[in-house]
């Protein structure tokens, strides 16, 4: 029997080992990256695709309820469609109180037709179109700004809503209904009509009611989901979203291509004859596919693209389509770069490991065999750096290797279900995989939220809200970040954070606080910015609080998320709440207060128990960081802990005069103020023995 060297044997079983390995490696990897891309890529366009259908629906559906008012009104008598004066000031205050819609009307089957709507530049109009002997008599008015109008043009024309698109609709419908998108014949813009049928005492039909809706502001919203995520924003950059009516035809484009010039003018273009060639074959597909296949590929121009189709509405009401389409490169580009750079690197790996197996051949093999599981750990952490474990065990490496593999498939797993990056690189980075639970730590909890934000609300136009929102939330979750916070969620216009999880930070409370004063700085100069370009000015209150509490994945086994529960989360809420009352920026808890120690400037402002609990926390006012604070801020500090000394001592009458002091450095100070009326009265009544000086709050 031939006989082979331990070198050749080594080289062999190194090779024999390595290229399977990482060809097995390298095709599960790729086999795998796609396959969690594609599951992302198909999360992420079912929430674009709901986005999209929320903000249109927002935008067209607000009349649903003004039409059967109007019907409701009419039947009862409040509304008489035949006093066109009354009708056109009805009218008017129904377009001032829908900002989203073109044309608020009122269709007579005697051919009148009575409306108030929007030019192009804002204005408001009013219209009168009767018939007469001679033609549609057209009585077209100005609306001041007082709400008095004037009659601008009084001439003859060929209008009849009776044959108008929306018209058959209305004789069919037995509640609100869409008609098919049209050009309106005022501006020749594509638009939609909701419409309710108005009925007589008899039943027969004596009229329409409308509402009008130009669709180009749908463009607006398709183009901005895409723009929402910047230029590097990844696959939701390069997506493009459309929606197609039930005809086929093109009524949201982000480039606004929805119309062309026909033959008999201006005309919604067909989605299969669109000059966008991936929106013509992905509904050319759609056309000719299963209704239930709903993700799908297409090519166009010679690239690949990655589609999905739904409905509209769930009801089919409209019955019209969202289609969205992404070129695969967007999404498996790094994928096919990664592949090949890993080949060449799985080759010059072979090249070394050959070289390494002559040079170590006559000692022992567990060098090689621990290389080979420190490599494959290596992968399973998405890592490719050089170099392992120098244990000589001829046991562990195998075990070593059966953990890596272990870690790999957990992190690869884990990874489709966590958003936060930072949490999905720990956990693949620890081999872990996601599960539901939790452990008990000392966080610090932050909340805040926007002084007043319903009023500014109200005089905000919902894109402006939005927009401005959205840079408040991008600036104060960069500070929060900044000092390794977590942002937790958004809740309407507040922010939830913490400190200490998913990875320990020293200092958290110390952190949390030089966040809180960060935000407030750069709130103060974003507000300059919003004061010159004539936008809102935001206001934050800000609550934290430390303590022990639950954090872990909270949610079900498909759907989970990463949060804290638990009491101080509760008290950090209520505390940041008491800003509003006292009229301060920053409030903090005792716990917090003590463990940020000397580095920051906090005064006491009372000794609180918040609603549903017995105990009470002194609270303090963060002012600044002691080596940024002012003169008035440390004397402030100063006497308000002299003040909080002498009231829980029960010596009011020095709490007196420290009050009195901190009233001259902060005038009308609430907090100083209410420890000063309270002490004064206790001065004058005989004091329980077990008197503790809880405030207990009555509110939350």
């Amino acid at each position: 029997m031939p006989r082979i060297t331990i070198r050749f044997a080594l080289i062999a079983l190194l090779l024999a080992a390595i290229i399977p390995t990482a060809t097995g490696i390298g095709v599960s990897a790729y086999l795998n990256s796609r396959a969690t891309v594609e599951v992302l890529w198909h999360e992420l366009a079912d929430e674009m695709i709901e986005d999209a259908r929320q903000k249109v629906l927002l935008y067209v559906e607000s009349g649903t309820a003004q039409l059967r008012l109007s019907k409701l009104l009419t039947d009862v008598g409040f509304i008489d469609p035949a006093d066109r004066e009354g009708l056109l000031k009805y009218l008017h205050r129904c377009l001032l109180a829908h900002p989203n819609v073109t044309w608020c009307s009122y269709a007579g089957v005697d051919g009148a037709y009575i409306s108030a709507y929007r030019e192009p530049d804002g204005r408001l109009r009013l219209t009168r179109r009767e018939q007469e002997a001679g033609g549609t008599r057209y009585r077209d008015y100005r609306v001041a700004p007082d709400g008095s109008y004037t009659l601008i043009f009084d001439t003859l024309g060929d209008f009849d809503p009776r044959t108008r698109p929306w018209w058959p609709v209305a004789e069919h419908a037995t509640e609100p209904a869409w008609s098919e998108p049209f050009l309106f014949a005022s501006r020749r813009q594509p638009g939609v009509v909701l419409v309710e049928r108005q009925d007589g005492k008899d039943g027969k039909m004596r009229g329409v009611w409308l509402m009008e809706y130009e669709l180009s502001a749908i463009a607006k919203y398709l183009r901005d989901i895409k723009e929402s995520a910047g230029p590097g924003g990844g696959p939701q950059s390069h997506t493009d979203i459309y929606i197609v009516s039930g005809q086929g035809k093109v009524i949201g484009h982000p480039d606004a291509k929805t119309a062309r010039e026909g033959k008999n003018g201006p005309e919604l273009i067909p989605a299969r004859e669109h000059e966008d060639r991936k929106l013509a074959m992905a509904y050319a597909h759609t056309q000719s596919a299963p209704n239930d296949e709903r993700h799908f590929e297409v090519t166009a121009d010679g690239e690949r693209y990655l589609a999905v189709s739904a409905p509209f509405a769930e009801d089919g009401k409209p019955d019209w389509m969202v289609l969205i389409a992404v070129p695969a490169e967007a999404l498996l580009g790094r994928i096919y770069e990664n592949n090949r750079a890993a080949a060449w690197i799985a080759a010059l790996a072979a090249l070394v490991s050959v070289l390494i197996g002559i040079f170590i051949a006559e000692r022992t093999m567990g060098r090689a065999l621990r290389g080979i599981a420190t490599d494959l750990d290596q992968v399973g952490h998405l890592h490719f750096s050089e170099g392992g474990s120098k244990d000589k065990s001829s046991i562990r490496e195998i075990a070593a290797m059966h953990a890596a593999r272990d870690r790999m498939t957990g992190g690869l797993r884990s990874f489709a279900r966590y958003v936060p990056a930072d949490l999905v690189r720990d956990l693949m980075e620890r081999g872990k995989e996601a599960a539901l639970g939790g452990e008990t730590r000392e966080l610090t909890i932050y909340f805040s939220d926007i002084a007043d934000f319903t009023s500014i609300a109200e005089m905000l136009s919902p894109n402006d809200l939005v927009d401005q929102l959205g840079d408040y939330f991008e600036e104060m979750s960069a500070m929060i970040r900044a000092e390794h916070g977590t942002v937790d969620k958004f809740i309407g216009d507040a922010i939830m954070a913490f400190w200490g999880a998913p990875r320990e930070v020293e200092d958290h409370a110390l952190a949390a606080c030089k966040a809180a004063l960060s935000c407030q700085a750069r709130l103060a100069a974003l507000r300059q910015v919003w004061a010159k370009e004539g936008h809102a000015e935001f206001y934050a209150r800000i609550g934290i609080n430390t303590g022990e509490v639950l954090v872990g994945n909270i949610g079900s086994d498909e759907r989970m998320n990463y949060t804290v529960m638990g009491d101080p989360v509760n008290v950090a809420s209520r505390l940041e709440a008491q800003c509003k009352r006292v009229k301060l920026g920053i409030i903090v808890g005792q716990r917090t207060r003590e463990l940020a120690g000397s580095a920051v400037v906090a005064r006491p402002l009372d000794k609180f128990a918040v609603k549903g609990k017995a105990e009470g926390i002194v609270v303090y006012e963060l002012m600044a960081l002691r080596d940024e604070a002012t003169p008035e801020q440390l004397r402030a500090e100063a006497l308000a802990e002299e003040a909080m000394r002498a009231y829980l001592a029960r010596d009011f009458a020095d709490v007196v005069a420290a009050c009195r002091k901190l009233l001259k450095i902060l005038p009308g100070d609430v907090s100083a103020s209410e420890l000063l009326a309270r002490a004064e009265g206790l001065t004058k009544t005989d004091v329980p023995k077990d008197w503790d000086g809880v405030m207990v709050l009555t509110d939350k």
